[in-house]
């Protein structure tokens, strides 16, 4: 049985309802929830992601890939360009060789090749995909809730503004932390030389 991550838009829907399809409210805003989901996005990848399903995973913050995933932007395959971010999102992590070619030509990377780029966070065998993800994730949610979010922001801000004024967003975000029972919970706990205890406060 063959797994697909997405295999993207619904072309048969794109076909027959036109522009209405790509510009659906409720698509766009289902989009829009997702890129600005406060906590950590991990997408667990098998078999294809393709069109929008490969821009899902550029949404994701962490990415963990089976060995054999391919990823790909087919678009230009059937007459269009990516919709969801791709020509914006892989030039930033690919650069534009990298990415005019997937976007131009339609072919795909492998795992390896994504992982190599910077698009995967982690190969891995197709059985331990998943399970790899759910440890990561534990991981995460094993730290302060409100430290991971700011963390998380502070990240994706050095994608969408200047050196300095994401230094200045990462300042104020541990201004804010500092803030927080946590933090001191953590710095406590360290001092004292045990697991801290956090209460996402």
């Amino acid at each position: 049985m063959a797994f697909f991550f997405s295999a993207g838009a619904d072309i048969a829907d794109m076909a027959a309802r036109g522009v209405a399809a790509y510009a659906d409210p409720v698509r766009l805003a289902s989009w829009k929830t997702i890129e600005t989901f406060s906590k950590p996005l991990i997408a667990a990848v098998n078999g294809f992601a393709i069109g929008g399903g490969h821009e899902l995973v550029m949404l994701a913050d962490i990415v963990v890939a089976a060995d054999d995933a391919t990823f790909s932007q087919r678009e230009i395959v059937i007459g269009a360009l990516p919709g969801d971010g791709a020509t914006q999102r892989l030039p930033r992590v690919l650069g534009k060789t990298l990415a005019m070619k997937l976007v131009l030509t339609g072919e795909p990377l492998t795992a390896a090749e994504a992982e190599r780029h910077g698009l995967v966070t982690e190969v891995v065998a197709p059985a331990r995909s998943i399970a790899r993800a759910v440890e990561i994730a534990s991981l995460i949610a094993a730290r302060a809730p409100l430290a991971v979010r700011l963390a998380k922001r502070a990240v994706l801000d050095s994608f969408e503004t200047d050196l300095q004024r994401g230094l200045e967003l990462e300042h104020q975000a541990n201004l804010d932390v500092f803030k927080t029972e946590d933090r001191a919970e953590g710095h406590r706990a360290f001092v004292e030389k045990r697991p801290p205890h956090f209460k996402g406060r």
